[in-house]
């Protein structure tokens, strides 16, 4: 063997930018930095805008689209002032304005607008305080008025519909679909527990129809529900709940023939309708709306928009002083971090989230007292037993939590509401649910269709237990069944310690069954009837507050802030997607990425039966 060194290849010379790269990269960070300049310079322009509030005007509420409860995800050159209002802001403007001498009328707008029966009952509380004060509100529909908006409309002193609009107040529903049938050509096998004789989640897997215990269950919640509808609109119509029971059953579609029946009072164009609404009370104001409008009418038009009006408000969010934390805890229940992204939102509500709003109202000393506002379904129970944790916490450093339920609080979303100080519900608030189920799919049946073949080395009896690729034996179900029942024993629990009731009232009342609000009172499961403003009215209270100020939690933010706090976070940005080779809704997805992100942990779930919607 040779003594001689081994020759070392000599290192390749170190890369050089060109001058061209350079430039770029200069070029690049100096637009960067014009762009940032520039949008600072813009916001600081809006800012210095004041609203325009008009003397002696009208309060325009434009409403469409879905409703909600959480801020809107920013813009690139979107003052946050300007975001879509949610739910709770736009109760709490309709009241503020029934006090401000300079807003003389409510003009509600309802084009297409859609949410769960909280929302509807959140905003009707408003327009009923803004109608007590004196003031009109008239209700408008250019288009199409269904059960939730006619149900709001009622609460004014005068309806109006265009002409071509459509009536389609025709009762309530709730149409579940089921997937044996689907399952069993592909070779699925459900091999899921549940625990709760009305927990019926799983019955969309394993059956083609509902059982007699969900069918009772389901019974019981439309006639509450539909009780609501009939009693709100008889009360705003100054009907009998008898003549607006005929009425539904026995529906129009034309708005003409509604007026003649006395649902509505006119039929007015969009264009008639904002120039002469503020002169409702005026004796001559049906001829009024039948007339051509003209340019120089359009000029006469007295409405104050609710984006300007809401500037005023929003801007107590920024004042120094002691007040009341709102935490807006919607959607699905997950574990993680899941924080929205530059180009949207999960729609899931993530227990690393929740815990770091209610860490920032602990050690905040202005924080009195926080209100959370629960819009959630449920999900994994983990992720929910952790937030249920967080609410105790905070109770713990003395700080009154107060909890505002809006369409949903049930199952997952009630447990982690179960120790609070003090509950509010809407009636037609959907909660309770308080059960577990959990399991797995098996997708042997799937293998074997496609001619594969499987085979597993392993060692320990239950190696296997949540794989996918065959069903529950009876000592793996045994298990299994019995991790369920000790979380619902937990459950029970949490119930039981947080709403000072015995174990056994709470089985009662639990078993996996949904109820709404007004039933949940009746149960004491919860304490009182109301929106957001009579949760944050009990909160203050609590916490011996004089003035009222709310500020959100988090709060609102600039596309710069979002973007800064993104880079910062390398969790930003993270979603479940979901590929299928069949099309699938978006409230499927989500059900499908629940299950995903709770099969995961190999758990339990704790979660509403079927997503349920009432329409």
């Amino acid at each position: 063997m040779s003594d001689q060194p081994v020759p070392v290849a000599p290192r390749p010379p170190a890369p050089r930018r060109s001058a061209f790269g350079i430039l770029v990269i200069v070029s690049v960070v100096g637009v960067l930095l014009l762009a940032t300049g520039a949008v600072a310079t813009w916001f600081v322009l809006k800012r210095m805008d004041k609203p325009k509030v008009d003397e002696a005007s009208f309060l325009e509420v434009d409403l469409s689209g879905a409703l909600s409860d959480v801020a809107a995800t920013p813009s690139l050159f979107g003052d946050p002032n300007d975001f879509p209002p949610t739910t709770s802001e736009i109760a709490t403007a309709i009241r503020h304005a029934a006090t401000d001498e300079r807003i003389t009328g409510l003009y509600l707008k309802l084009d297409g607008v859609n949410g769960g029966w909280a929302s509807f009952q959140e905003l009707r509380g408003a327009v009923e305080a803004f109608e007590g004060a004196g003031k009109p509100c008239v209700a408008y529909s250019p288009s199409v008025i269904e059960n939730g908006s006619y149900f709001l409309a009622t609460a004014c002193s005068t309806i109006a519909v265009a002409p071509p609009g459509v009536m389609l107040v025709n009762g309530l529903s709730v149409n579940l679909t089921y997937y044996k049938g689907t399952f069993d050509k592909l070779g699925i096998v459900p091999e899921f527990e549940h625990v709760g004789a009305f927990k019926s989640y799983i019955e969309s897997y394993e059956r083609t129809g509902p059982s007699e215990p969900a069918a009772q269950a389901y019974d019981a919640l439309l006639d509450s529900l539909f009780g609501q509808l009939v009693d709100g609109i008889a009360r705003g119509r100054h009907l009998t709940p008898e003549q607006v029971q005929a009425a539904i059953d026995l529906p129009t579609l034309s708005p003409t023939i509604a007026k003649s029946r006395g649902l509505i009072d006119a039929l007015a164009w969009p264009d008639a309708m904002d120039v002469h609404v503020h002169q409702v009370r005026q004796a001559d104001w049906l001829t009024l709306l039948d007339k051509p409008v003209s340019d120089e009418d359009a000029k006469d038009a007295k409405l104050t928009q609710l984006d300007e009006y809401l500037k005023d408000l929003r801007a107590d969010e920024d004042s120094a002083g002691p007040h009341v934390a709102v935490i807006n805890a919607q959607g699905s229940i997950v574990s993680g971090d899941d924080k929205p992204s530059l180009f949207g939102d999960s729609g899931n509500l993530t227990d690393g989230a929740f815990s770091k709003w209610m860490e920032a109202a602990r050690k905040d000393k202005d924080v009195k007292a926080v209100v959370v506002r629960v819009n959630s379904p449920g999900g994994s129970a983990l992720a929910a037993s952790l937030m249920w944790r967080e609410v105790a916490r905070t109770k713990a450093v003395g700080k009154p939590v107060v909890i505002s339920m809006g369409d949903y609080a049930a199952s997952g979303g009630y447990m982690m509401s179960a120790n609070a100080d003090w509950i509010v519900a809407q009636p037609g608030t959907l909660t309770g649910s308080i059960g577990v189920f959990g399991g797995k799919f098996d997708l042997s049946g799937v293998w074997e269709k496609l001619g594969m073949t499987q085979h597993a080395f392993s060692r320990g009896r239950m190696s296997n237990l949540m794989s996918f690729d065959a069903p529950f034996d009876d000592a793996e179900r045994a298990v299994f069944r019995e991790y369920l029942a000790d979380f619902y024993g937990q459950f029970i629990g949490v119930v039981a310690d947080g709403r000072k009731m015995t174990r056994e009232a709470v089985d009662e009342v639990a078993q996996g069954r949904v109820w709404t609000g007004q039933q949940a009172l009746e149960r004491h499961l919860v304490d009182q009837l109301g929106g957001l403003d009579v949760a944050v009215a009990e909160a203050a209270k609590r916490a011996n507050l004089t003035t009222l100020v709310t500020k959100p939690i988090p709060a609102r933010q600039t596309f710069i802030e979002h973007f800064m706090e993104g880079l910062e976070d390398s969790s930003a940005g993270v979603h479940v997607t979901i590929d299928t080779p069949f099309s699938l809704t978006d409230e499927q997805k989500a059900e499908l990425s629940v299950l995903e992100h709770v099969s995961a942990e190999g758990g339990a779930a704790a979660y509403l039966p079927g997503r349920l919607t009432v329409k």
